[in-house]
């Protein structure tokens, strides 16, 4: 049994939470911008419902716009919505796989930020997502939001004795920056 903790309004483990915590801090030092969650972990029922949302079955188009098409349950679907693909039920990276589970990321700034392929900040976190124990899987379908989240059932670092803080580790030499 995995205890969740919530962080944007977004379902997360404790490691991931923890990670996204290390990012926040090292956004803030270095950008002057919050780390946000725009999505994290999804039940197969909430990825079903996001489906479901945006795609209809071929009877079901009614002259509307198609954006593009899924299989599922052994039927093709119709992404009718403007708001994006989804995955369908039991294959996002947002449901948990293995020890594994996607979150999408944008940030506090005026731009794009996190959320854009190509701008200093998502160049930044793509170089550096290692750090985070993520993997920039989006930039393989055009998403630069889009990361996955390893070891995920990992027991974050206690805060130190006296503390109530928690713990993240500094910067060290080695930290990758990349300019615009």
């Amino acid at each position: 049994m995995v205890d969740y903790v919530w962080r944007d309004g977004q379902r997360l483990t404790p490691w991931m939470d923890y990670q996204i915590s290390r990012l926040n801090a090292d956004c803030i030092r270095l950008f002057g911008v919050r780390a946000i969650v725009s999505s994290a972990i999804r039940t197969y029922e909430e990825q079903k419902r996001i489906f479901l949302e945006r795609y209809v079955t071929a009877g079901n188009v009614r002259g509307r716009r198609v954006y593009d098409t899924r299989w599922w349950n052994g039927q093709l679907w119709y992404r009718i919505s403007s708001a994006g693909t989804v995955a369908v039920p039991g294959t996002s990276n947002h449901e948990i796989q293995g020890s594994q589970a996607a979150v999408d990321l944008r940030d506090s700034g005026s731009d794009g930020g996190l959320a854009t392929m190509g701008s200093a900040r998502s160049n930044w976190l793509r170089a550096n997502a290692w750090r985070y124990d993520m993997v920039h899987s989006g930039f393989g379908f055009g998403e630069a939001w889009h990361y996955d989240i390893r070891n995920i059932f990992n027991t974050p670092p206690t805060a130190p004795a006296g503390g109530g803080a928690q713990s993240i580790p500094k910067e060290d030499g080695n930290m990758q920056s990349i300019q615009a």
